[in-house]
């Protein structure tokens, strides 16, 4: 559990010109770069910079594209303040993202969750060192890529996975670049979160070169960063139904009230090393032949330590009260109440983990008979997790008060203790758990294509895809309980709060601002709370194997001319695959962990068509239609689950889940009104079949005996568990609408100036039979509208840009039951502002400045006067220089 080992390394690229085309119906853009169909793009070389170029280039991949895609070139990625991929994806129309400590993490496309979106790196399936199939895009430098497509709507050449979209992301390849001599890019940045205080490199280098007359190529990268967040958090958890009988006489004062579950106040620290490299070889024998091999690889270091102070509030708390009856509003809500026999911990979690991603991929083209192209592929991808947890936990016990009146800052007190004197709580546990994933894909797909000239028929292609994947999971889990023993936890092991501002510049006089916390250095070395000889027992329960063999074919027809005096492109096609799933894992029987291996196996065919008019010069109508797929995530088809008896709760696997997979329907109008120039709308709708949606009850469960942090067996109690199962119907509808122009009309300075501005709506119904009751509700993590409003100043030596992203409140938990509350995540809006200046043209000082306005993040559970957590994260700057050369 010590920090990890520093990797030595110094990274970044400056990116001088790529973009991807990923229509197979189209004429590339910008670049020669094979899509995941296969269709090369051969394509006129844009050389623009600035912020203006790489804007341009995003307007050509829109406008050549045969269905309906965005994309953001290399300047997009490294100029826009973002610290990762993710945050330079949130840019484009129809993207929000989750946030981890402040930091984007994860990906939603058009208000579906980060599960039903397919992330590809060059053409290939991205594995997830997550439990399911989510990516996490802070795992990758933003450096590394030169660009990077969301493709909306589906060609049948395209590999099924992605119903909300897919996002292929491209590495530099030395063709790129057109370069007879050796190129060389460096970048060096200071990171610095103001709630931290604390700096952090930020380094990356390129080199690429091409030889041999331009026929051989060869490209590395190394990208290396150190990152020091912190947030602070006040909760209240969880709210729960109670009945309140004073007096014990079973006459109930009051029937329904809510109360906070475990009120309490949170530090999280986290600290993260990431190192990235890429290479790529590119070889060109002939004119009609190249061949292509791009590695990617990244590791993900981080160290996470959690320090809460809290009371363990259960629903006996409110019998026999006897100070009174407790403050109840005219909401149900349980204000205030002094309450006999509560636990306060004071719980304490360090988190060290390590993730690694490595991508191989092999790519071939050969071109012969004049119009006949053949195309081979292999991929291959690794992703694993290592994720140990050690958690300390002091307890007392007593007389208890807490105050939610402020609704945001919950007042708690433990009467005959002071959370700072750490004599007056004694020993609880000391608990190990493990979590170690694998998850791992081989695909090898073959396409052959030939050119057609039969009016607007201009190709035919098909294709045959295989994959193999195998995702597992092993948990290790076992405490030291030493309740028994009064061990007070002094003599070096506790120490303050680290943080002597903690919620800085809030002045509610209910924040808890200091309270003892474990010196983790030294509890891990004590010979009681961590004899050396301890190991924990494998939970079974929670171990898995989820193995799953595709395969795919499809066939696709290529449409270009014209039709009533139209211009006219497009494709039609169908793709039919074949899905096997094996569930590996154990089952309790008794209360004993018995094998099973469960099967699932289906079939679908996934029809599309992707047709683009061009009614006059400028204006493109876009009409497509398909069927299309997202398998249930991984860890949801496990035949076990996982269960915490302290919080009473449990999460369940099914492993007969059947993929979701919805037929849809989007029409766009777009007018290219000036150079560099854009306004659209895009109107999108998707019915979606057998969508999955974790449900949560109480009801008790039949694994053997369980034992809570306090030595208790609670094998009989109410748990509140959850489970996925298949929904009834959903169905997605919305719009997107985007404008990006320069001011070129203004005067001198000012036509510099630019603006791009998109709006997002969406609206969604899910209703799922729950127990012989119909429930309806709208999908998780789909925020009704999202928009960004970008300007910018390019001049001279000087670039500027401030960019503001917003989204709108998402379900984030759905309860169908009346004892526990939904959970929601209020809206979230956010300034970023990036400033270049240009000492030379090789050389540039850079500053960027992310959330301005200091941001908080609120949960809450359905109304705003429950609030589940509320956190502040600080602001985030980077100073630095980059060159190329």
């Amino acid at each position: 559990f010590k920090k990890m080992n520093t990797r030595n390394a110094k990274h970044h690229f400056w990116v001088l010109l790529t973009s991807v085309a990923l229509s197979s119906a189209s004429p590339p853009v910008l670049g020669q770069i094979d899509s995941e169909d296969g269709a090369e793009r051969l394509v006129e070389e844009i050389v623009v910079t600035g912020v203006r170029g790489a804007l341009s280039r995003g307007l050509d991949l829109k406008r050549e594209s045969a269905g309906v895609v965005d994309g953001i070139s290399s300047e997009d990625i490294v100029d826009f303040p973002d610290l990762n991929v993710s945050e330079a994806l949130q840019r484009v129309t129809g993207v929000t993202i989750n946030r981890l400590l402040g930091e984007g993490q994860q990906v939603t496309v058009r208000g579906l969750a980060p599960e039903f979106t397919r992330v590809t790196i060059n053409g290939h399936s991205v594995t997830s060192g997550n439990a399911g199939r989510e990516v996490d895009f802070d795992v990758f430098a933003s450096e590394l890529f030169s660009s990077a497509a969301l493709i909306k709507t589906p060609s049948a050449s395209l590999t099924e996975g992605g119903l909300a979209g897919t996002i292929d992301l491209r590495t530099a390849r030395p063709f790129d670049f057109k370069s007879d001599t050796p190129v060389l890019a460096l970048s060096g940045q200071g990171y610095f979160n103001d709630r931290r205080e604390e700096w952090n490199p930020r380094l990356s280098g390129l080199v690429s070169h091409t030889f041999a007359e331009g026929t051989v190529g060869i490209l590395g990268s190394l990208s290396y960063s150190e990152t020091s967040l912190r947030q602070d958090n006040v909760e209240g958890l969880r709210f729960i139904s109670t009945t309140v009988d004073v007096d014990a006489d079973g006459t109930p004062e009051a029937v329904g009230a809510e109360y906070p579950f475990i009120p309490r106040y949170l530090l999280e620290l986290f600290d993260r090393e990431r190192l990235g490299a890429t290479g790529a070889l590119q070889i060109r024998p002939a004119d009609a032949v190249e061949l292509n091999l791009d590695v990617a690889y990244a590791t993900f270091d981080t160290e996470r330590r959690r320090y809460s102070i809290d009371g363990l509030i259960r629903a006996n708390n409110f019998t026999g009260i006897s100070a009174g009856l407790p403050s109840i509003d005219s909401t149900g809500l349980i204000v205030s109440a002094t309450l006999d026999n509560v636990t306060s911990r004071s719980e304490n979690i360090l988190t060290p983990e390590e993730e690694d991603l490595l991508l191989l991929n092999a790519d071939a083209t050969w071109r012969f008979a004049h119009e006949w192209e053949a195309r081979a592929k292999l991929g291959y991808s690794e992703a694993s997790r290592n994720r140990p947890e050690f958690r300390s936990v002091w307890q007392t016990n007593g007389e208890f008060s807490y105050d939610f009146s402020d609704r945001t800052f919950v007042g708690i007190n433990q009467t005959n203790a002071d959370f700072t004197d750490a004599s007056a709580f004694v020993a609880n546990q000391s608990r190990f758990e493990t979590f170690e994933i694998e998850d791992e894909e081989i695909s090898l797909q073959g396409d052959l294509e030939r050119t057609l000239n039969l009016g607007i028929l201009s190709s035919i292609s098909a294709g045959i895809r295989y994959s193999d994947r195998q995702k597992s999971q092993d948990e290790y889990d076992g405490r030291i309980t030493v309740t028994s023993l009064r061990l007070s936890p002094s003599g070096g092991i506790a120490q303050d709060l680290p943080a002597g501002d903690f919620f800085q510049g809030r002045d509610d006089p209910n924040i808890v601002r200091n309270w003892f916390v474990t010196d983790f250095d030294a509890v891990l070395a004590d010979p009681i709370l961590n004899p050396s000889s301890f190991s924990p027992p494998q939970v079974f329960t929670n171990s898995f194997v989820i193995e799953e063999s595709t395969l795919s074919g499809y066939a696709q027809l290529d449409l270009e001319g014209e039709l009533g005096g139209m211009a006219v492109r497009g494709n039609l096609g169908a793709r039919i695959l074949a899905t096997d799933q094996t569930s590996n894992g154990f089952s309790l029987v008794a209360g004993r962990p018995i094998a099973v291996s469960l099967e699932n196996n289906y079939d679908e065919v996934l029809p599309s068509a992707n047709i683009v008019l061009e009614p006059a010069e400028d204006y493109i109508i876009r009409f497509a239609a398909s069927r299309s797929l997202t398998r249930a995530t991984l860890t949801a088809l496990q035949p076990g689950g996982s269960v915490a008896p302290t919080g009473r709760t449990a999460s369940l696997g099914n492993p007969e889940l059947n993929p979701f997979t919805a037929n849809q329907l989007d029409l766009s109008f777009e007018y290219y009104f000036a150079p560099e120039s854009l306004a659209a709308i895009t109107f999108f709708y998707k019915d979606v079949d057998g969508f999955i949606a974790g449900v949560t009850v109480n009801r008790t469960i039949n694994v053997g005996t369980l034992i809570d942090d306090d030595g208790n067996d609670v094998s009989n109690e109410i748990f509140a568990v959850s489970q996925p199962v298949n929904g009834d119907s959903a169905s997605v509808n919305g719009l997107e609408a985007s404008l990006q122009a320069p001011f070129a009309f203004l005067p001198e300075p000012f036509d510099g100036m630019g603006i791009l501005a998109n709006y997002t709506y969406v609206d969604s119904e899910f209703e799922i039979n729950f127990e012989g009751e119909t429930v309806s509700t709208r999908l998780p993590g789909q925020s009704k509208s999202s928009y960004n409003i970008i300007g910018y100043f390019e001049r001279g030596r000087i670039s500027v840009r401030v960019a503001y992203s917003w989204r709108d409140e998402y379900l984030d938990q759905f309860r169908p039951r009346d004892t526990e509350r939904s959970n929601f995540i209020d809206s979230f809006g956010q300034i970023d502002l990036n400033v270049q200046y240009a000492i030379t043209d090789k050389i540039s000082l850079t500053f960027d400045a992310l959330n301005m306005l200091e941001e908080e993040q609120f949960r809450f559970g359905e109304t705003r006067d429950r609030t589940v957590r509320f956190s502040e994260t600080g602001r985030f700057f980077l100073f630095g220089v980059r060159g190329k050369f």
